[in-house]
């Protein structure tokens, strides 16, 4: 063999060679990172559902004036679309007015 027939990898090759070498690591810490969101997202989803269990298993009592604000809600479903808009911004503008009465 003679030295012209060993050729040595061009300095792109061994930039391909270092970046390949590095890339594992960050693979690491992208998988890392995914765990982690994942573990976190899935702890998320078990407080919600045991929150939300909870709430049904224990509803809280309805008061009085739950019971006049369902009827006066399945009253307004019977109007059309823009008469029941209408009268629910009339409702909350005489709500606000003793708001206001109130406060002063």
């Amino acid at each position: 063999m003679t030295v012209s027939s060993i050729s040595l990898p061009s300095p792109s090759v061994s930039s391909d060679l270092e970046s390949s070498s590095t890339e594992p690591a960050e693979m690491q810490q992208e998988d890392l990172l995914s765990t982690t969101t994942k573990k976190r997202k899935q702890d998320e989803k078990q407080e919600f559902h045991k929150i939300l269990l909870d709430a049904l298993e224990n509803p809280q009592p309805m008061q009085g004036l739950d019971g006049f604000l369902i009827r006066l809600g399945e009253s307004l479903k019977r109007f059309p679309y823009r008469e029941r808009s209408r009268l629910e911004i009339e409702i909350m503008q005489l709500v606000f007015d003793r708001d206001e009465l109130n406060i002063l």
